[in-house]
C-alpha cells in the first residue's frame, strides 16, 4: 500500500521540488542583479568623489602658486625700491651731478676744462671756461701710497678699464694723466671725502662720466688736472 502511495506522490513531489528550485534560483538571480547594480552605483559615486578631490587639489595648488608668485613679485618690487633709494642716497652723498647742456656746449673745441684737486680737503673743483661748474668729493692716496702733485694733461682716456696692477679692479671713465695714475669712477662712494685709493683720484662713477664727457668735448690739449 505504501509503495503504491509513494508512486502516486512521486510526480507531485517532483513538481514541488522543481518549483522550489526554480524559485530559489530566481531569487538568487534577483539578488545578484541587485548586488551588481549597487556595486556599479557605489563605484560611480567613488569615482565622482575622487574626481572632485582631484579638482579641489588642483585648485588649491593653483591658488598656492598664485599667492607665491604674488609674494615674490611684492618682495622683488620692495627690493628694487630699496635699491633705488640706496642708490639715490649714495649719489646724493657723493654729490653726483651731470653736466648741464649749457656747460657741455660751452666746453666745445674752443673751451677749456680744469679739474683742480685739493688733497687736504679731498675735493675736486671743475671749471669750464674759468667758471666753477662742479664741486665733487674725491678719494686720493691713503697712507702708504702717493697721489702725485702737479699740473697734468690727459694722456689717454678709457670708458671702461680694469687695473692691471690691483686685482683687475674696475676703473670706469678713466682719464690717465701720469703713467698709471688716473682720475676714474668708483663704486666705493662711502669712502669719498677721505683718502682711500692706491694713488688714483676716485670719483663717483656719475661724476667721472661727467668729467670724461667734458674733457672729450674740449679735447685733451684744452684740459688740465691740477693736484695740490
Amino acid at each position: 500500500m505504501f509503495s503504491a502511495l509513494a508512486r502516486r506522490l512521486a510526480p507531485v513531489l517532483a513538481v514541488l521540488f522543481g518549483m522550489l528550485a526554480f524559485s530559489v534560483s530566481a531569487e538568487a538571480r534577483r539578488d545578484d542583479r541587485f548586488s551588481s547594480g549597487f556595486e556599479v552605483q557605489l563605484r560611480e559615486h567613488v569615482q565622482v568623489r575622487q574626481r572632485a578631490q582631484v579638482r579641489k587639489k588642483a585648485y588649491l595648488r593653483k591658488q598656492a602658486q598664485m599667492r607665491k608668485k604674488a609674494y615674490i613679485r611684492k618682495k622683488a618690487l620692495a627690493y628694487h625700491r630699496a635699491q633705488k633709494r640706496i642708490k639715490a642716497q649714495r649719489l646724493a652723498y657723493a654729490g653726483v651731478s651731470r653736466p648741464a647742456m649749457a656747460q657741455v656746449a660751452a666746453a666745445r673745441s674752443t673751451g677749456t676744462v680744469e679739474a683742480r684737486v685739493d688733497l687736504q680737503a679731498q675735493r675736486m673743483v671743475v671749471k669750464v671756461n674759468g667758471e666753477v661748474a662742479h664741486v665733487w668729493k674725491v678719494s686720493t692716496a691713503r697712507r702708504g701710497f702717493v697721489t702725485p702733485r702737479g699740473v697734468y694733461g690727459p694722456q689717454r682716456m678709457h670708458v671702461s678699464y680694469f687695473s692691471k696692477k690691483y686685482y683687475n679692479s674696475p676703473m670706469p671713465y678713466a682719464i690717465f694723466f701720469r703713467g698709471g695714475y688716473a682720475v676714474h669712477g668708483t663704486n666705493a662712494v662711502k669712502a669719498l671725502g677721505a683718502p682711500a685709493s692706491h694713488g688714483c683720484i676716485r670719483l663717483a662713477t656719475g661724476n667721472a662720466r661727467a668729467l670724461f664727457q667734458l674733457v672729450k668735448q674740449v679735447g685733451a690739449r684744452r684740459a688740465r688736472i691740477v693736484i695740490s
